[in-house]
């Protein structure tokens, strides 16, 4: 919820930065409601924002959530097929991170800054204790709620043999 509050202004000053982290942090803890909107937060920001919101929409997708498979789909028309094979190479082990549960605190973040060159955010103590008392005031603390991790393949999903298969 903070990420979506920072990308809309609410609450705070509107930040795609600070914004996206948030999301991205929660999606690290296996939400693919957060991994959605980090794809649709990134989905057509500069050179590269249509490869990170592939990624996090073929995470999302995979985890069942359903509106992440058309956003998907859109992202995937964009950005050529060659590019979502190679995406797909990098989702996939990212999805078996996830499913394991061995994912470290900022580590995709850390990864996607550094691949994708992105603007780097880490909020302080100050501002991280002041964003966890706030969740703690309000009654819900994202940090502990759960998100069933359904990780069954998505048939729609585009790879290499689907590519190099001929038509009888």
């Amino acid at each position: 919820q903070v990420g979506l509050c920072y990308l809309n202004g609410i609450g705070a000053d509107k930040s795609m930065v600070k914004g996206c982290y948030w999301l991205e942090r929660a999606a690290e803890g296996g939400s693919a409601e957060a991994m959605y909107h980090a794809g649709e937060a990134w989905k057509d920001r500069g050179k590269t924002g249509n490869a990170i919101a592939y990624v996090w929409l073929f995470l999302s997708a995979n985890m069942g959530y359903q509106p992440a498979r058309a956003l998907r789909d859109e992202v995937a028309a964009n950005i050529g097929v060659d590019v979502v094979v190679g995406l797909q190479s990098i989702a996939k082990p990212l999805q078996r991170k996830l499913a394991s549960g061995m994912v470290k605190k900022h580590s995709i973040i850390r990864a996607l800054n550094k691949v994708y060159k992105r603007d780097v955010y880490f909020p302080g103590e100050e501002e991280l204790n002041e964003v966890l008392s706030d969740e703690h005031k309000s009654g819900t603390n994202t940090w502990e709620e759960t998100t069933e991790l359904n990780f069954e393949p998505d048939m729609t999903t585009v790879t290499t043999e689907d590519q190099s298969a001929k038509p009888p």
